[in-house]
């Protein structure tokens, strides 16, 4: 954490979303963006490099950053480090690792403001040294792609939609012999050939929930249009403390007005989905014991409904207040992976997905973070509703959905085709 951190703004920007600036980046650039439009702040990185697991994992979470001179940040992003941890890394019935997790350092970087319409360039003295750069000042003129042709991309799922239904049912007959409360199945769909930069953020810009992200690079391209954080780790007075808010139940958003109320009353007193997002929330109270100070663990909100470019869900909140002097690796093995796209009780569900979806997960349903180099402030997801690519021109997504007792085997299927109509509807 350097005092050293210089943040001014662009007022030249400031007309202009992050989408409008997105255009204009080359599409041989590499890419490292965090945020949407129901995001207070999005984060373009100019600059950053690869950086070391233990540099992340291994440092002690605590209060905000000593700056020297008693300020603290008017922005919660900046420039800091940036973590992509796979599922399978925190699975101890893993049997290969599927895929790497990643980590980044940002050294420069342009940061929105969106309630205040403000953008703001952040850099660290050693920005001009890191291995990924972004031209900048950015071309005046967006880059314009030609039009994609109809079915040019096309996902096709792994499972049939009968398998899926077999799949659900399997899991109904184990929960009502007593096995598990409640499993959260994937199915994954795969796209072999290239999908061009342009077009993927124009399905960002129209789905993308507030913790969206992309990043693109020669060896890696995940473009995650998740709705749900997994922890944010807020320092106040010297303490800090861990806010988890898993998400579930869920309904599609209908473009007629008076279907999308219906839809939204349907899921506000549905049964089923309140008792699934509430056997997920005691699974987090018991994590977040883990790592909190004894007693200390609450639940602030119980399930409020909130609204996403694609879906409606039922969204906790869950609080605890840490103990000293923990790392991040320590955290995250306390957390890791996130209840609420595993189930109740986890270490069985997780066994029987292993199993199930004969697979590993990778970054499916992992974590991204970000840890702030001026404020000291960490936040993550949960990567869900993400699109992959780990080959040139080789793409996978997933959707899932979590099944309890009260699940019908039709119905869960809709709910994973709702969720991935982000990658399914055309046009592109």
């Amino acid at each position: 954490m350097s005092p050293q951190i210089k943040i001014e703004r662009c007022p030249e920007l400031e007309g202009l979303s992050p989408w409008d600036v997105l255009a204009r980046v080359a599409g041989a650039e590499p890419l490292l963006f965090l945020g949407a439009e129901q995001s207070p702040y999005s984060l373009l990185a100019l600059s950053f490099d690869e950086a070391e697991r233990d540099d992340f994992m291994l440092d002690v979470v605590g209060g905000p950053a000593d700056l020297g001179d008693g300020s603290t940040s008017i922005l919660p992003m900046t420039i800091g480090q940036v973590a992509l941890l796979t599922y399978d890394a925190f699975n101890p019935w893993c049997g290969r690792a599927s895929a790497p997790c990643r980590f980044f350092n940002i050294r420069r970087s342009l940061v929105w403001d969106r309630a205040k319409g403000q953008v703001f360039l952040c850099s660290d003295p050693a920005f001009a040294d890191a291995k990924h750069q972004l031209t900048w000042p950015f071309r005046e003129a967006p880059i314009v792609p030609p039009a994609l042709a109809p079915r040019s991309v096309d996902w096709k799922s792994t499972w049939t939609d009968s398998q899926y239904r077999e799949a659900v049912a399997q899991s109904l007959e184990d929960i009502r012999e007593g096995r598990f409360y409640q499993i959260n199945l994937l199915r994954f769909w795969q796209h072999q050939g290239e999908i061009s930069r342009a077009h993927l953020i124009r399905r960002l810009k129209k789905f993308a929930g507030p913790f969206a992200a992309f990043i693109d690079l020669p060896d890696l391209g995940l473009v995650s249009w998740s709705p749900e954080r997994f922890v944010q780790i807020i320092p106040r007075e010297g303490r800090s403390w861990a806010v988890a808010e898993p998400i579930k139940g869920t309904r599609p958003v209908s473009a007629d007005p008076v279907t999308n109320r219906n839809l939204i009353e349907e899921l506000r007193n549905s049964a089923k989905d309140k008792a699934e997002l509430h056997m997920i929330v005691d699974l987090i109270r018991n994590d977040l014991q883990r790592i909190s100070v004894p007693g200390a663990v609450s639940v602030l909100d119980s399930g409020s409904l909130q609204s996403f470019p694609n879906v409606h869900h039922l969204v906790a909140k869950i609080q605890g207040q840490m103990k000293p002097n923990l790392t991040l690796d320590e955290v995250c093995r306390a957390l890791c992976p996130g209840g609420s796209i595993t189930g109740a009780p986890k270490r069985e569900v997780m066994d029987v997905i292993h199993g199930r979806e004969e697979r590993e997960r990778g970054y499916f349903m992992g974590n991204l973070w970000y840890k702030d180099s001026f404020s000291g402030r960490l936040d993550s997801s949960i990567l869900i509703r993400t699109a992959v690519r780990q080959s040139k021109a080789s793409w996978e997504y997933a959707a899932g959905s979590g099944i309890t007792v009260k699940s019908h085997a039709y119905e869960e299927l809709q709910e994973v085709l709702t969720k991935a109509r982000i990658v399914l509807e055309n046009p592109w």
